[in-house]
This record gives C-alpha cells, structure tokens and sequence, in this order.
C-alpha cells in the first residue's frame, strides 16, 4: 500500500489544486462578512445590462440586471434574479416596503433576498458548510499525502526508504 501512494502521490497534487478550487467556489454564504440586512421602501427601479468576465460569474458576457434603489439607502443594489421580479411585476415592487439581504461587491450591492410581506420574491439558496468542510477536507488530505510522498520520495536516504516500504 506504501509503494501504492508513493508512486501515485504526485496525483495529490492535482487533487489539491481541484479540490482547493471546489472549495473556494462551495463556501458557505453564512461566513460572508459583508452581508447587510435591513428593510426599506424601493424607490425606484431599472433594467440595466453589463459586461462580465468575472471568475464565479453565472455566465460570462452580458447579463441583465435590476439596478434598485431604496429611500434610506445612497447604495446601488443590483438584483441578477430577472425572471423572479418580472413574474411578480416591476410595478407591484415599487413604493413597497421590502426586507432585504445583500453582500457588498465592488461598489455595488447585491441583493440575495428580497421579501415582501412575508412572500419571497428573490431567494438565493444558501450554500451550507458540509460541501465546504468535505472539500477543504480533501484539500488537507491530498496535501499530507503530497508531502510525504515527496519526502519519502526525494530526501530520505535510499536505505531507509527501503525500510520503509518494506523492500
């Protein structure tokens, strides 16, 4: 099993760049530390488009967006959820008070939910901790293993590696 690993501990490496990546893309929503919440009275509201490249983009290119503006707030909130304020109707949205959470990115703020009274018009599903936990897991597994393979590998003395993998 020794001679196993140690042949094949280069792939660890792999393993840690993927599963660091996952990691990194599954972390929980809860530890974002710019999250706001608050309520307020939407004032006004407008379809805007944008270019995007960005890395954890839903889709790269142009995506739509609403650009809200609330009355106790000097913020922009953009609110990617097109189709969730669309079927509940751009004039039912305006001048109701809404409760809302956001995370700030860029100079923009983005609106994750939006309810109002009591119903949710925009609800971004939360990601957990157990795929984040599982990943980053991995990531410390594949990295041990890594690391002992190349120790073994390349800085132990032939005659104790020898002995250690029973040769």
């Amino acid at each position: 099993m020794k001679k196993i690993l140690i042949k094949k501990s280069s792939y660890g490496i792999v393993l840690i760049v993927v599963f660091a990546l996952l990691s990194f893309f599954f972390r929980p929503t809860s530890i974002l530390d710019t999250v706001e919440e608050g309520n307020a009275i939407i004032t006004a509201i407008e379809l805007k488009r944008e270019y995007n490249i960005a890395l954890k983009s839903p889709s790269r290119g142009y995506n739509d967006y609403y650009e809200i503006t609330f009355n106790n707030s000097d913020n922009k909130y953009k609110c990617y959820a097109i189709e969730d304020i669309k079927n509940y109707g751009v004039n039912n949205i305006i001048n109701k008070e809404v409760k809302y959470q956001s995370f700030t990115h860029s100079e923009y703020a983005v609106l994750r939910n939006i309810r109002i009274d009591e119903r949710a018009i925009v609800k971004t599903r939360d990601i957990g901790y157990f795929p984040f936990l599982f990943f980053l897991g991995i990531v410390i597994i594949s990295s041990i293993w890594s690391i002992w393979g190349f120790y073994i590998s390349y800085l132990v003395p032939d005659e104790k590696r020898k002995k250690i993998l029973g040769e």
